[in-house]
């Protein structure tokens, strides 16, 4: 089965030796699930701690006993298939990285919304500096 972008970009992550990984978006927690656990590759999905599904194989599976909001559905399909940029609207809008949760304060980092070793860790390209600044 065709994998997803988010599902493409954690195993990136985990090809390069990173063990945790996640990602916050919309109140929402991304996070691959253990290897050698019951679903390896799978991508939890939890609210406040509370767990609301797995995407495996680019399908969100919701848990039995949760109801995901309109809101929280359109946010799981925009990380689902573009990872890259609901990280960047997550850290702009916050003034945080979504991969680590620290505060954003170097220039570009706050400028794309996302830190350069998290972009680079789950294989987002980023610019160096903005181009328009070359105007």
């Amino acid at each position: 089965m065709p994998k997803s972008a988010i599902e493409l970009s954690f195993l990136h992550a985990q090809s390069k030796g990173y063990r945790k990984i996640s990602m916050k978006v919309s109140g929402l927690v991304f996070s691959l699930a253990p290897a050698g656990g019951r679903n390896p590759n799978a991508i939890y999905v939890k609210r406040s701690g509370e767990y609301m599904g797995k995407i495996i194989d680019s399908m969100f599976y919701p848990a039995r006993d949760i109801e995901p909001t309109s809101e929280e559905l359109i946010a799981i399909g925009k990380v689902m298939t573009e990872p890259k940029e609901a990280a960047i609207n997550e850290g702009c809008k916050t003034g945080h990285c979504a991969i680590c949760g620290r505060t954003l304060v170097a220039e570009n980092s706050v400028r794309f919304g996302i830190g350069p070793i998290c972009a680079e860790k789950l294989g987002f390209s980023i610019p160096k500096h903005d181009p328009l600044d070359d105007l």
